[in-house]
């Protein structure tokens, strides 16, 4: 038996598990709590329940993460309140892992990501696989890590994400694996392409991905602005024509084949500032139709913030299909104090049958 130790380091690479749709690594983190002046709810509510189901299948249009990865961050958590402001601070320590070797967690304070209350108890690796979990002693061959009243977790799911456009050159992703993030979902605010090139498809991207593969696993949308200037080209200041609007369908059709999870727009930025309702609600029923999500960077959310909410809501109702409001918020002073109004809104669209939901900044 050999006994390990934490040092605090950079940030590594995560530890990969097992494939599965939603995760291949966990995080241990010196602290939990969910807080919403911290913005954690919406990522510590999402973990990625993979990581502890026996379940092989991988989803297509995920890429997952490498499975050789050789490490696990172990993260503590402390929040300072200033100026009315809650400020997270991460300190990273790294236990080093010998790729393919056995190792025994022991001594954590387990949160499984299912809901249940937390509890005290080890988990084995064997075989880059969870082999074990409860009241567990060391194997004579085995790699013990004693993190004695560190909380052990699935990782994190960041659902609104733009790490992907500088993941081939940062394949590491130090920015969100430090934070404890080991699913990204990109292609948002209408952007899905990669690198430099505007528009890339989803089999494109994760072929590429699967060439290189990167340190999280990666879900995505399809981006309405990059299939708009793929069919309209640099001519993108103007409404769309019916066959330019059935082009742009037949290439999110393409997406959502290849697993995309739905149609994303940035009605705020070119081209899709000059996209009509109609023109989305057409795509959208596209997405609708493969069983896919409408999230959406609003067209206003200034001084136009209540058309572009209805516009959202009329989206969802329409084209059948439910909406994500994206970081949504009252951004000018002409809005502040008019919370109870947006979610009355939000909850009468829903009262009426529309699947309406939003997020926000977690700052």
């Amino acid at each position: 038996m050999r006994i390990v130790g934490a040092k605090q380091v950079t940030p590594p690479l995560p530890l990969s598990k097992k494939p599965s749709p939603f995760g291949l690594t966990f995080f241990i983190t010196g602290r939990f709590t969910p807080n919403p002046h911290l913005g954690f709810c919406r990522l510590t509510s999402l973990f990625d329940q993979g990581a502890w189901t026996d379940n092989p299948e991988r989803v297509p249009g995920f890429a997952y993460a490498d499975l050789c990865q050789c490490h696990i961050a172990v993260i503590r958590k402390k929040s300072l309140m200033r100026r009315k402001q809650a400020i997270l601070c991460i300190a990273v320590l790294l236990i080093p892992v010998v790729s393919q070797a056995d190792f025994l967690i022991q001594n954590a304070r387990i949160i499984d990501g299912t809901g249940n209350p937390e509890f005290v108890g080890s988990v084995r690796v064997a075989g880059q696989r969870i082999a074990e979990i409860g009241d567990l002693q060391p194997l004579s061959d085995e790699i013990v890590f004693r993190v004695d009243g560190m909380v052990l977790a699935p990782g994190f799911i960041d659902t609104h994400s733009h790490h992907d456009s500088n993941i081939a050159s940062n394949r590491s992703a130090l920015a969100a694996v430090s934070q404890g993030i080991t699913t990204i979902v990109r292609g948002q605010d209408g952007d899905s392409g990669y690198t430099n090139d505007p528009y890339t498809s989803l089999a494109d991207f994760n072929g590429m991905i699967r060439q290189a593969p990167v340190a999280v696993n990666i879900a995505s949308f399809s981006g309405h602005n990059s299939i708009r200037r793929e069919v309209l080209g640099n001519d993108f200041a103007r409404p769309a024509s019916t066959s330019e609007i059935n082009a742009m369908a037949s290439l999110l059709s393409l997406d959502m084949e290849a697993g995309a999870l739905g149609l994303s727009t940035g009605l705020e930025y070119e081209p899709g500032m000059y996209a009509s309702t109609e023109e989305v609600i057409s795509l959208a029923a596209v997405a609708a139709e493969a069983g896919g999500r409408y999230t959406s960077h609003i067209r206003s959310e200034e001084r136009g913030f209540w058309e572009s909410i209805d516009e959202t809501i009329r989206i969802g109702r329409d084209a059948g299909i439910p909406v994500q409001i994206s970081h949504i918020k009252l951004s000018t002073t002409s809005l502040w104090g008019e919370t109870e109004r947006l979610l009355d809104r939000l909850n009468a669209a829903r009262a009426s049958g529309v699947d309406v939901t939003a997020d926000i900044y977690p700052y």
